[in-house]
Formats: C-alpha cells, structure tokens, sequence
C-alpha cells in the first residue's frame, strides 16, 4: 500500500507512530498530575444557562439533558472535580453530543465543551492535556488521510491493471474536501494543500495528459508492448535515450502514479507536523530529462497552467 507514513522532505515531520507515542505521553502526564479544577458547582450554573440560552430544550434535547444532569450530580457530590473526572465528562461531551446525528445536539454538545474547557482554562490550566489534545488531533487526522490512501491503493489494484492510484488518491481527498464532517478538523492551510494535491501542479497535469493521450493501454499502441522494458530503463537512468515512442505513454503515467503519492505524503507529512509543510523538493535531473523529452514528443497538449477544477476528478 502506499501509505502516507514513509520518507518525509522534511525533518520536522514526525511519523505517524511517534505522535501515537508523544500522545500517549502527554495524557498519561496528565492523568499523573490530576490537579483539581475547583468551581464546578459555578461552571455547571453557568453550563445550564448558555445552552437554554442558545435554545436548549430538555424534550428536544434529551442528550443535552442528560449531560447536564450528570454534571449537576457529580458537582452535587464534590464540587472540587478532579481533572481524570472532568476529562472523562468531556470524553462524554464527544462521544454522545459532539457525535450525534442530531444537529441540535452536535451544536449545542459544541458549545458545553468549549465552556468545560474555558472553565479549566481559567482556574486550573493543565497543559499536558493541551499538548495531548493537540496531538490527538494530528494523530485523528493523519489516520484518516492513510485511510484514504489504502482505500485509493485498494481500488486501483481491484481495477485489473493495479494502475490509476493517481485518480484514485485524488478522489479519496476530494471526498473529504466536500464533507464538512470530514474535513471539520483540518486548518485552513492544510486544507489549501488538500486542493492542491487534488487539483494537481502544471507538470503533473501536462504529465496526466500524456499518460492518457499516449497510454499503451488505449490501443493506439497495441502490439509494442515490448518496448514498455525500454521505457523502465528511461525511469530507472533518466536518459531520454531509453525513451522510444511507445513507450512514452507508459513512462508519463509511472511519473504520474509517483508524483501522486508524493502529494498525498506532502498533505500526510504537514497534519503531522502541526500545519508546517515539508520543505519542497525539486524534480531530480531525472525526472526532469525524461519531462523535457515527453515534451518534445508530445506535440500539442493543452497549456500547463490550466488547473484541473475539483468536479473533474472521480472515480469510475
């Protein structure tokens, strides 16, 4: 599979198992401390009262309901929360408000976190929740973009030719990019690069386009695959030389299917990182004899600064 945890271009991306660890880390450092966040009994008043005031109802809301029940219990018991009990009522906040299907709730259970967290913010700061909070976000999202890239991997390969990962990988990102659920949690930088990788760059769509006009597998150049051994070698040296006309087609899309999975690294490589991209990388000289030869085969092609509009990339 290809997934989107490999060789990084920059350092300053940590891998996918390392922020599993650092997350594991910060929250067992805060389970370890478990300071007390006083004036519970105040927040869970203060609680009840935003929400009714966004339009809380308990019949309409019976989740809602039932969170603030459970909050007023616990405050009535000991109004002196300890941090494990109070996380563990914001993991409820996730699990049963934030995750309904019902959108009333999944508004107002927003709203009650960002309260729960104000409120610890203000009286007892616990920063190792913070950092972990921070790194479960990267960890959801990354998971979720190697997720996407299996299910790209997995589709190319039952097509028959175990090709077209490329159309695939950019089709799993476009769904994110058009679900608000999915796509709630990336930044606006990362979903920029998101685009960036669905709509392609100039040299990978002048590739795209010369990999379909010149494919060995359209029939144009049916009877000479034989040459495609030629067409390895121009990948493998960069040597325009190795590069006879039939077998042109087949070099572009090996282009095409690599640059796409570097993409999908790029977007993979900035989520772990915190929204930091990687430093580019340049083309190898490689890579670049062989673009400049396609080229100059490739006649007519349409001009490389056309972007790909997102309608345009799906799966058939």
């Amino acid at each position: 599979m290809r997934a989107l945890t490999g060789a990084q271009r920059g350092a300053q991306a940590p891998t996918l198992e390392r922020l599993k660890q650092a997350e594991r880390a910060a929250w067992g450092a805060a389970d370890a401390r478990n300071p007390i966040i006083p004036g519970a009994d105040a927040f869970a008043a203060q609680a009840r009262q935003a929400l009714t005031q966004e339009g809380f109802d308990p019949l309409t809301h019976p989740k809602v309901a039932r969170a603030l029940d459970i909050l007023d219990e616990r405050v009535a018991a000991n109004p002196q929360q300890a941090w494990k009990e109070v996380n563990a009522f914001r993991r409820f906040i996730n699990d049963h408000l934030v995750m309904s299907r019902d959108a009333g709730e999944r508004r107002l259970g927003k709203i009650l976190r960002r309260g729960l967290d104000d409120w610890v913010e203000q009286t007892n700061p616990v920063p190792e929740a913070t950092a972990a909070r921070e790194a479960t976000r990267r960890v959801k999202k990354a998971e979720q973009l190697d997720g996407a890239a299996y299910k790209a991997d997995l589709q190319a390969s039952a097509s028959g030719t175990g090709g077209n990962f490329e159309n695939r990988m950019r089709a799993q990102i476009k769904r994110i990019l058009e679900s608000p659920k999915l796509r709630a949690g990336f930044s606006g930088d990362e979903i920029k690069e998101m685009e960036k990788a669905v709509r392609g760059t100039m040299t990978g769509n002048f590739l795209r386009w010369y990999a379909r006009t010149f494919s060995p597998t359209t029939g144009a150049l049916t009877g000479q695959l034989t040459a495609l051994g030629q067409g390895g070698a121009a990948i493998g040296t960069g040597n325009p030389l190795f590069l006879a006309p039939v077998a042109t087609g087949a070099v572009a899309k090996a282009l095409v299917e690599r640059n796409a999975a570097r993409a999908a690294n790029d977007v993979g490589a900035m989520v772990r990182a915190g929204g930091v991209m990687p430093e580019p990388r340049a083309l190898s000289p490689a890579t670049q004899a062989i673009i400049r030869a396609l080229a100059a085969q490739g006649g007519e092609h349409p001009p490389l600064e056309v972007q790909i509009p997102l309608q345009s990339v799906s799966v058939p």
